[in-house]
């Protein structure tokens, strides 16, 4: 659900979404009550954005977004209930400020954004990025930025005899920047872009040589390194 209004020269927006997935998973199609799982998750976002003209060309925009995520997870082994993921209860609360140029042959982004989470550290990211009109047809565009990602439910609780998640895994998190240029006429569009991405404390599910067992870990740090090309005719 979404609704806009225009309060003077403040446009206010608030949304507001749901989610709710059931999933049933059956091992041993033969014999059900050897090994079964039963996930049911739930998840609600509300969100108000405001944005209004700044000093000149600029723009400003404010985000607060609330999040709240469940999970009750059980199932059977060996004809017994028992507990699969379990039950848990994840909340989120984010505030995003964002001032954006978006006219002339220059324009720009700069945006910060303060997530909070129980039980977590605070997690303030940013980005960057600007793009400039060298000619009508001919335009250099760069970015910069930083991101995390929490662990799944999965990573965090999964238990069998054969996979282990860890409670106490770190978030994922790192930054990535590119540059590129873009040629468009309005018949032939060329465009090519170089991209780097750090990550730190990568999630992964891995074992030690002659072990049984996959256990789920920070395992590593990472860098991605690649270009990407783009062509296309109208």
């Amino acid at each position: 659900l979404r609704h806009r209004r225009q309060l003077g020269v403040t446009t206010l927006e608030a949304r507001l979404a749901g989610r709710r997935h059931r999933d049933e998973f059956t091992l041993f199609r033969d014999d059900p009550q050897r090994y079964q799982n039963d996930h049911l998750t739930r998840r609600v976002l509300a969100g108000l954005r405001a944005t209004t003209p700044a000093a000149g060309a600029w723009l400003l925009a404010a985000d607060l977004e609330t999040a709240y995520e469940d999970i009750d997870s059980d199932g059977v082994r060996g004809g017994t209930e028992a507990e699969a993921l379990g039950e848990h209860v994840r909340r989120r609360a984010s505030l995003g400020l964002e001032f954006t140029r978006d006219r002339g042959p220059l324009r720009l982004q700069l945006g910060t954004r303060l997530d909070t989470r129980g039980g977590d550290s605070p997690r303030l990211g940013a980005s960057a990025a600007a793009a400039y009109r060298l000619h009508r047809t001919v335009t250099v565009q760069a970015s910069a930025g930083s991101v995390f990602r929490v662990p799944t439910f999965t990573d965090l609780y999964y238990r069998d005899p054969y996979s282990q998640g860890d409670p106490d895994l770190e978030a994922e998190s790192g930054w990535a920047w590119d540059a590129g240029a873009t040629h468009d006429d309005g018949r032939w569009l060329l465009r090519a872009t170089y991209f780097e991405r750090h990550e730190d404390q990568l999630i992964a599910w891995a074992r030690a040589a002659g072990d049984t067992v996959w256990n789920v870990m920070n395992v590593a740090d990472g860098l991605v390194r690649g270009v990407e090309v783009q062509a296309g005719v109208r």
